[in-house]
């Protein structure tokens, strides 16, 4: 077990990505223990300015409920919450419909966007392609699904989400809008690709 997650931590390129070779993390280092941190949604606005990446994204791990019809009525999921251009910085397509866009990427609570996992949407929604357009319930909020991830797209994390949000439309962050004003508030991490010519 130690193995497969130091291998897939340091060595392994997440599956599915495109020009996996310039794709890199980014955090803080922590000077007192010589450790790699999260960092705060102020400073990823900041970071992604940097000449060095042609581009920055931020992503966390979270589990959300999921509302069902029936007798069950809900489930736990867990989410990758990301910054609109997550995708972009990947060079992902979908396999269905679309990523996000632009207005989903807004002020906290803003049009909250979906994109299933293939293997969610496989297992789910079998594998329904009418599920693009339809609107989901996480955490007591409607979220409308835009797209699927292609069934090799596993995401930067460790462990596979079995969606996306995006950071600003998540119902994570509708009651907890501070987070994203709060430097000191370290939940992000991010993932970016160098830019032309820039080494490590």
């Amino acid at each position: 077990a130690i193995v497969t997650i130091g291998n897939a931590l340091l060595f392994k390129a997440p599956p599915g990505i495109g020009n996996p070779e310039a794709v890199v993390n980014l955090g803080s280092s922590m000077t007192a223990t010589n450790g790699f941190d999260n960092f705060s949604y102020p400073n990823f606005l900041e970071y992604r300015t940097a000449k060095s990446l042609s581009g920055l994204s931020a992503i966390r791990f979270e589990t959300m409920e999921l509302s069902l019809a029936g007798p069950n009525g809900g489930e736990h999921v867990g989410a990758g919450v990301a910054s609109g251009n997550l995708f972009e910085v990947l060079q992902v397509r979908p396999a269905l419909g679309r990523f996000f866009v632009a207005e989903e990427d807004g002020a906290p609570g803003a049009n909250p966007a979906v994109v299933l996992s293939h293997k969610f949407w496989s297992e789910h929604y079998s594998a329904d392609r009418d599920i693009v357009g339809k609107s989901i319930t996480l955490n007591a909020y409607p979220s409308s699904v835009v797209g699927v991830a292609p069934a090799e797209f596993k995401g930067p994390l460790i462990v596979a989400p079995d969606m996306w949000v995006t950071i600003s439309g998540s119902t994570l962050l509708q009651f907890n809008a501070r987070l994203l004003n709060s430097r000191q508030s370290v939940f992000i991490m991010g993932v970016g690709r160098l830019a032309k010519d820039a080494t490590m």
